[in-house]
């Protein structure tokens, strides 16, 4: 049987009444999503918009439309600096030695503290806590 032309789409065409009815039944799902899209646009989508800066001689009086436009001015003084390919090679070579020391230093106290509580019965669950109190936020 052949198909009559735009048969397929039609089927699949929902009415505005149909997608509304799906968005009514889902709305809990939605209500949950809120805050989640709320704090992207909010914390990730809007500083987007400082950016803009970077590309100007900022004026903090005149503002971001105020301000004169400089373009790629900035970013080629920085690239032209003589120090500007050390300060790279040192910032890849503290991280690369940071990961290089963390990592293996990671997984040795954990099998320190694995050891020691296989061996000490009144090591248990409370022993590894005071590694944490660092990470604690002071008020």
């Amino acid at each position: 049987m052949k198909k009559q032309q735009g048969q397929g789409r039609a089927a699949h065409r929902r009415t505005r009444q149909q997608t509304m009815a799906q968005v009514w039944k889902c709305r809990w799902l939605y209500l949950m999503m809120l805050p989640v899209v709320v704090y992207f646009i909010v914390f990730k989508y809007i500083p987007m918009y400082g950016i803009t800066i970077a590309f100007q001689d900022y004026n903090i009086f005149k503002g971001m439309f105020g301000s004169t436009w400089w373009g790629f001015t900035t970013f080629k003084k920085v690239f032209a600096d003589a120090n500007f390919w050390s300060a790279i090679k040192n910032t890849l070579v503290l991280n690369l030695m940071t990961l290089a020391i963390n990592f293996p230093l990671t997984i040795i106290v954990s099998l320190m503290l694995n050891m020691v509580r296989l061996t000490c019965w009144w090591w248990g669950n409370s022993g590894p806590a005071p590694m944490f109190l660092p990470l604690l936020p002071v008020p």
